[in-house]
C-alpha cells in the first residue's frame, strides 16, 4: 500500500510538481492552507508525512507544527519554503520539522529525505 503524503501549500502548482514527481510512488493529498490540513487530520485521514510551506495567507506553517505537537501526532514534517533564512529554519526545527528545504529545490533531494523519513517512521 502506498504511503500518504500531505502537501500543504497555498500555491497549487507546488502540489502539481510533487504529484508529477511522486504520484507513482506515494499517495498525495493537497491542502491549500493550515485550516484544511487540520480538518484533514481531524477527519482521520492517514498521513505518513507532510510537506509544508511556511508562508501562507491565513496561518503559517508554524501553526500546523504547533498543532501536531499539541495533538502529539508523530507525523514527520518537511518544510519546503521560499524563505531562505537560518532563523526560519531554526524555528521550524525547534517546532518539530525534520528537515527544511528551500525553494527552488532538487526533487532528488526531496525524494531522498521523504524516503529516509518514511523508513524511520516504519522502524
Amino acid at each position: 500500500m502506498k504511503k500518504t503524503i500531505l502537501v500543504v501549500d497555498d500555491n497549487p502548482s507546488i502540489y502539481l510538481v510533487f504529484q508529477e514527481a511522486l504520484g507513482d510512488i506515494y499517495n498525495l493529498k493537497y491542502c491549500e492552507d493550515v485550516f484544511s490540513a487540520i480538518k484533514t487530520m481531524e477527519a482521520g485521514d492517514k498521513v505518513d508525512l507532510c510537506l509544508l510551506d511556511l508562508i501562507m495567507p491565513e496561518e503559517t506553517g508554524y501553526e500546523l507544527l504547533s498543532y501536531l505537537n499539541r495533538q502529539k501526532l508523530k507525523i514527520p514534517v518537511i518544510v519546503v519554503s521560499a524563505k531562505d533564512s537560518a532563523r526560519a529554519a531554526a524555528k521550524a526545527f525547534k517546532s518539530g520539522a525534520v528537515d527544511y528545504i528551500v525553494k527552488p529545490f532538487d526533487m532528488k533531494d526531496v525524494l531522498k529525505t521523504i524516503r529516509d523519513e518514511i523508513s524511520k517512521k516504519r522502524s
